[in-house]
């Protein structure tokens, strides 16, 4: 049985330069590529990142970040109370390589907030609007009557 001593600080010296080596020969082959903590590389950007969001009981307000995507490839609709946004491209080139991507993300609608009220617009620079919002509610019991006031000296006449 193989055994070997933890405690020496040099077996942990080396493992740690070993990795460092094989790290760094990996890097070299994307020289533009920096990697600060083991996360996925710029998913946000190509997910229609929700830049901001606004919802009440009576509203829905949200912005995304679409700029990766054509206007044509872009598709907002609502599915049993959801506002459903989606997007995809075909093979692009980018730093790295080639890419494909596509998003699909839903919404939640406010209980109050009917599916025809649903409206979006896209700016020039990517970022995809959705708004929505209640009726506003009609006033129940007294109203105002409009009182028309005649001129007393022309009936007179």
């Amino acid at each position: 049985m193989a055994s070997y001593n933890t405690t020496s600080s040099y077996n942990r010296t080396y493992e740690k330069k070993d990795l460092n080596n094989i790290h760094s020969s990996m890097l070299s082959n994307f020289p533009n590529l920096a990697i600060s903590s083991p996360s996925i590389v710029g998913t946000q950007a190509l997910t229609g990142n929700i830049t901001s969001i606004r919802v009440t009981n009576t509203s829905f307000h949200a912005t995304l970040d679409v700029s990766k995507f054509d206007a044509e490839s872009l598709k907002v609709t609502v599915v049993d109370s959801s506002i459903v946004v989606e997007a995809s491209h075909g093979e692009k080139e980018d730093t790295y390589g080639t890419i494909e991507a596509s998003f699909k993300r839903r919404f939640p609608l406010p209980k109050a907030v009917p599916a025809e009220s649903v409206q979006s617009q896209l700016t020039a620079d990517g970022m995809l609007t959705i708004d929505a919002k209640a009726p506003e509610p009609k006033l129940e019991g007294a109203r105002p009557i409009q009182i028309k006031v005649i001129n007393t000296s022309e009936q007179q006449k």
